[in-house]
């Protein structure tokens, strides 16, 4: 699944409870899973996370792509030990299978951008929990156990097939609500900061920004293969974006090291990069909101935030996040 974030639940959400999207309700049965970037708080009893035999997963994403108003989050089983699990150099999906799902969908968009981010939704399987504001839940059961995974065996096929119906009753202690851009508290915040290009140069900020009505900031590294490989792409949509008064302006987040940085320098070239890119300010973490790469913001002429932030590389949806800040018909 794409652009979901994979936190384990069991032994390292319930030994870190500092979290906080994970509070104990107080009664010591239970605790509270709270996103509002999704919409839900999710009540889960304990014993449904301390699986004795496999190990429970929960995929927790934003929206799905820019603009698209469809949010989705996912409870799984994995038929593995936690140790097994912990060891894994890549997930093996033929040891998976999901136990509940929550689905939002802002009213009137299209479902099809499920299937876009590659998720496979049973809808014949779900049903609708609730539509609160402008946003329509939908909880989608894991499925009857009937067909698992070739890699389910005992004694994980029997307890996932016992975990099941115990899942489908979170459909009805969830609280649903409307999803919460989790940057809003950013609008109207100033980016201003002083560094270098890749050469060593000085530049500021405002050299940066004043020419363009809108600028995208892409903040990248070398290690980011989705950063590296979108970088001839941004390379054309800046030279589109220049024709309507904008451009973008790339920050790399890990030159500090010479290899790194001999290696930024060629990825920029092979990719035929023609906009500023400089090195990652000295105060870049209180400036972005960098819990993923690539991430991308947009700032006016004079450096103040505007619009909803891409996370991920999302290339078709730059210039339309760019498009809709100058016609001021943001998502929302």
């Amino acid at each position: 699944m794409k652009k979901l974030f994979s936190l384990l639940l069991a032994v390292l959400m319930l030994a870190s409870l500092s979290a906080g999207a994970c509070a104990d309700t107080g009664d010591g049965g239970a605790f509270d899973f709270d996103m509002p970037e999704v919409g839900l708080v999710i009540h889960i009893p304990t014993e449904l996370l301390m699986s004795p035999a496999g190990h429970v997963d929960f995929n927790y994403g934003e929206e799905l792509s820019y603009g698209s108003g469809a949010y989705y989050t996912e409870i799984g089983y994995y038929a593995m030990s936690e140790d097994e699990f912990n060891a894994q150099e890549s997930f093996d999906e033929t040891r998976y299978a999901p136990l509940a799902a929550f689905a939002c969908v802002r009213n009137g968009c299209d479902l099809s951008a499920f299937a876009d981010a590659g998720i496979s939704i049973n809808w014949a399987n779900s049903w609708r929990v609730g539509t609160v504001g402008n946003y329509t839940h939908y909880f989608i059961s894991g499925g009857t156990g009937a067909d698992l995974p070739v890699g389910f065996v005992e004694p994980y096929a029997s307890e996932y097939q016992s975990l099941l119906s115990s899942y489908q009753g979170l459909a009805a202690t969830t609280d649903y609500s409307e999803p919460v851009n989790p940057y809003a508290e950013q609008d109207g915040k100033v980016i201003s900061f002083e560094t270098t290009d890749l050469d060593g140069r000085p530049v500021t900020s405002t050299e940066l920004f004043a020419a363009n009505k809108v600028t995208m900031i892409n903040i990248w590294a070398t290690w980011c293969g989705h950063c590296v490989g979108e970088l001839p792409d941004l390379a054309r949509i800046h030279n589109n974006l220049q024709s309507m008064g904008c451009g973008i302006v790339g920050i790399l987040s890990d030159g500090q090291d010479p290899d790194d940085l001999a290696e930024a320098k060629q990825d920029v070239q092979d990719a035929g990069v023609g906009y500023p890119v400089v090195m990652m300010p000295k105060d870049g973490d209180t400036l972005f909101d960098l819990h993923a790469l690539p991430i991308t913001y947009f700032v006016d002429s004079t450096g103040t935030l505007v619009g909803v932030p891409v996370s991920g590389a999302q290339v078709d949806a730059y210039e339309k996040a760019v498009q809709d800040i100058l016609n001021g018909t943001v998502p929302g």
